[in-house]
């Protein structure tokens, strides 16, 4: 994520993520379901380019 969108990855993460707020503006990282939505949300412009992912570990992703 960083690697995408530089110093305001973290708050990309927050805008797509306001569901998951808690305590004013930090997100529950150890939730699992926190993780994988910003995942998904980000598949095709950060994990899948990035990080050369493809349908196989879309799919597990997505089965999680």
């Amino acid at each position: 994520m960083k690697e995408q969108y530089g110093n305001n990855w973290l708050q990309n993460a927050r805008l797509g993520l306001q569901e998951y707020h808690i305590e004013g503006n930090d997100l529950n990282w150890n939730d699992p379901q926190v993780v994988l939505k910003l995942i998904s949300d980000n598949w095709n412009h950060v994990f899948r380019v990035r990080q050369k992912f493809d349908r196989i570990e879309k799919s597990l992703m997505s089965e999680l």
